[in-house]
């Protein structure tokens, strides 16, 4: 069905970030988490005013650093000055894992920052291999896989502690979902560092768990439809169950994530 929706999908996602309860969340600074030598994490623990922020990363090349992703506009500044303690003061490519705002909201500060750049848009081939893809969570999104450090940065197709929000009306199908982390896990090995769209640095193990999640709810929700359950009862029938206690914790409640399944599998 096309999205009547007359706002931008930006937007929207923007709003759901903006909007969630913000209890024990903090406010805390960008912490800087050593990932290989030449390589950092940029990582806002919990919250900044409301706002679930993305995660950052810094990789050094022969050819220049690349950043991806840059946050929100209100961190640019702290953001900056990071990038400068941390020693990338060479930035030649800023990438971007999708367009929403907690991920490029800090992108023409920093590109007025570290000029001159590459540019911003698709990663050459010698930097990084990458999987593009859309629409997905957003209208397009990018997996980067950097071999030289062993690092997969994923965006939030892969949300770390939570269930993943889904463009549906998008057009964004589980299939596709399930074909790029297929992608992104055959890149990796054990010792790959894992760097989610939101949270904690994760592990290949947790990529895989996270698959299998998707794979299982996913039988789930095909079953219940086959059953012609109706949307509702699909939401009170405890399809998280094995799953809510890791999965449910983040901006995507349990039961959204099996609307969203629902609509996509179940009609």
């Amino acid at each position: 069905m096309k999205n009547s929706n007359r706002y931008p999908t930006a937007l929207i996602i923007f709003l759901v970030l903006t909007t969630q309860p913000l209890g024990a969340q903090t406010e805390g600074p960008i912490r800087a988490i050593p990932l290989e030598p030449g390589a950092v994490m940029l990582h806002t623990p919990e919250s900044y005013r409301g706002i679930l922020v993305g995660n950052s990363v810094l990789v050094q090349t022969d050819s220049g650093s690349i950043l991806v992703d840059t946050g929100i506009p209100d961190r640019a500044t702290e953001l900056r000055a990071m990038i400068d303690a941390q020693g990338f003061a060479d930035i030649r490519f800023i990438a971007n894992t999708h367009p929403h705002l907690d991920h490029t909201g800090g992108n023409d500060s920093i590109r007025d920052y570290v000029s001159p750049l590459i540019g911003n848009g698709p990663t050459p081939a010698y930097l990084a291999r990458v999987r593009q893809t859309s629409p997905l969570h957003s209208d397009s999104d990018q997996v980067f896989f950097f071999p030289e450090h062993n690092i997969l940065v994923t965006g939030d197709i892969f949300p770390g502690d939570g269930y993943p929000f889904l463009n549906v009306d998008g057009g964004a199908t589980i299939d596709t979902l399930l074909a790029v982390l297929d992608w992104a896990i055959r890149q990796a090995d054990n010792q790959t560092k894992v760097v989610p769209g939101h949270g904690k640095l994760a592990t290949i193990a947790d990529l895989v768990a996270f698959r299998e999640m998707v794979v299982t709810m996913s039988a789930r929700i095909r079953d219940a439809g086959a059953r012609n359950l109706t949307e509702e009862e699909v939401i009170a029938g405890d399809m998280g169950r094995g799953f809510d206690e890791r999965w449910g914790s983040g901006f995507l409640s349990p039961a959204a994530w099996a609307r969203q399944l629902y609509r996509m599998l179940g009609k």
